[in-house]
């Protein structure tokens, strides 16, 4: 299953380019609000990558095709993205390159390939696990509190 967020008011027209490149089986919604129910059945990913989008696909091991929002500050939409792209769980569209054929390329040759899985893969591979305990140790370091990080607040 692929799942396609389109932000508010494009859902229809993205629809349309599917049917018109013959993609059946794509999810397609403005915006989701059931996140975990979202990953816990998706595939693939095709989304914005603002920092929540990207960090909820990489504790859910789900692979992605991001496209950044060009207009963010410091074009940190890329800078996320990037993080899975090295961690092979990604790939990058710039919206100054998309295209409905570009897009659907990229998603046919990451499932044509086999990239899909090992994409999943690379994700779990690099999990980073127990993270809020570990930031919890170490700001409880940086405040000189018991249980906290030795050397965390220098």
């Amino acid at each position: 299953m692929i799942t396609h967020q389109t932000g508010a008011g494009n859902s229809a027209k993205v629809i349309e380019e599917y049917k018109k490149l013959g993609m059946e089986g794509v999810r397609v919604s403005d915006f989701i609000d059931d996140m975990a129910g979202l990953f816990a059945n998706t595939d693939l990913l095709f989304a914005r990558s603002g920092a929540l989008t990207v960090a909820e696909a990489s504790a859910a091991h789900v692979p992605a095709v991001f496209v950044p929002y060009p207009f963010a500050v410091d074009d940190h939409q890329t800078r996320n993205a990037e993080s899975l792209v090295r961690a092979g769980g990604a790939v990058i569209l710039q919206q100054g390159d998309f295209s409905a054929e570009k897009a659907a390329g990229i998603i046919r040759d990451i499932i044509a390939s086999g990239r899909l899985s090992a994409m999943a893969e690379s994700l779990r591979k690099n999990a980073v696990l127990h993270s809020a305990e570990r930031i919890a140790g170490i700001c409880l370091g940086a405040a000189g509190l018991p249980g906290g990080e030795a050397g965390a607040g220098q």
